[in-house]
């Protein structure tokens, strides 16, 4: 479908990453803005060069957890970060998810040494707790997890016959809600709630957008968004639209898209100054959001990237 779309706009608020004339119109693709003004907040971070980490925002702090590490850092303020423990029950894992749910913060799934299904939460970051050894979903790595209608909802992953979708009302009873094709060998996605819905963004090289209000029957939106194929991306909510932000389709990339209603998307950097990456973490914190750490084509990061 070809949608019009409007030249570019100013941004009212920041936008900030840790780690002009309209285009042709393809599935409303629009340019770069020309007002994004980009400013490094930390090249080294304390917690080092890394990826497949999680990230979350928790007690008006930002946390970094592992990253084939056993490690939890914080920070008020993307620059200044504590060690919170570097021996987290959950051993070195990467590749997990991690959200904020009933205020407390989980991590689950993930590889150490293997996928795992395995349920931790914790109140401060130092002290973790077990909630299930063996979630009612298989092992996996790289899935997206969200907190949808007070719920934990757990949504595709590595490596196989991952198209069930699963809920739980407390990390260790889970229900089965839907079984979706699509999400079949579906991992490195990412994954947000926008107006009153979940919403899925690529994955394993595709580009499409699948959207649900209730978690049984999903919609595709879009089955080619004009980003490129791609996985290892981030996705948050922030100025009222999704923002999709780098990752790679075979390359790292350093290009951020948003959307209102994820057919039309506005390319608001097609190359970013921050080095291109994937295998990223990114959060809205302080009306602002921020990328962490990542892989560029094999090297890892530890730089926190600012857009004023």
């Amino acid at each position: 479908m070809i949608v019009a779309v409007e030249r570019s706009r100013l941004l009212p608020c920041a936008l900030c990453v840790m780690g002009g004339l309209s285009l042709p119109v393809h599935q409303g693709c629009a340019a770069d803005d020309p007002h994004l003004e980009w400013e490094i907040v930390e090249s080294d971070a304390s917690w080092g060069p890394r990826a497949q980490h999680t990230s979350l925002v928790f007690e008006d702090r930002i946390w970094v957890i592992g990253g084939h590490a056993a490690d939890v850092w914080s920070s008020p303020d993307g620059r200044t970060w504590q060690l919170e423990t570097d021996s987290a029950p959950w051993g070195d894992r990467s590749q997990h998810a991690s959200v904020v749910f009933c205020g407390r913060m989980w991590v689950l799934a993930g590889e150490v040494g293997a996928s795992r299904n395995d349920v931790w939460s914790s109140a401060d970051g130092r002290t973790w707790d077990l909630v299930t050894s063996a979630a009612g979903w298989s092992e996996r790595i790289s899935p997206v997890v969200l907190v949808f209608r007070d719920r934990l909802w757990v949504i595709g992953g590595c490596c196989h016959e991952m198209g069930g979708v699963k809920s739980s009302q407390d990390g260790e009873n889970w229900v089965f809600e839907s079984y979706v094709p699509a999400f079949d060998e579906r991992s490195n996605h990412a994954g947000v709630v926008f107006d009153g819905a979940m919403w899925i963004f690529g994955g394993a090289g595709r580009s499409d957008v699948w959207r649900s209000t209730d978690g049984a029957d999903w919609e595709q939106v879009t089955p080619e968004a004009p980003w490129s194929g791609r996985w290892s991306h981030s996705a948050e909510v922030f100025d009222g639209r999704m923002w999709i932000i780098a990752g790679t389709d075979g390359s790292a990339q350093g290009d951020v898209w948003t959307s209102e209603d994820a057919v039309t998307w506005r390319l608001v950097e097609s190359a970013a100054p921050w080095t291109p990456r994937a295998d990223h973490t990114s959060v809205v914190f302080e009306n602002h959001v921020w990328i962490i750490g990542g892989t560029s084509d094999g090297r890892l990061l530890a730089d926190v990237w600012r857009l004023q």
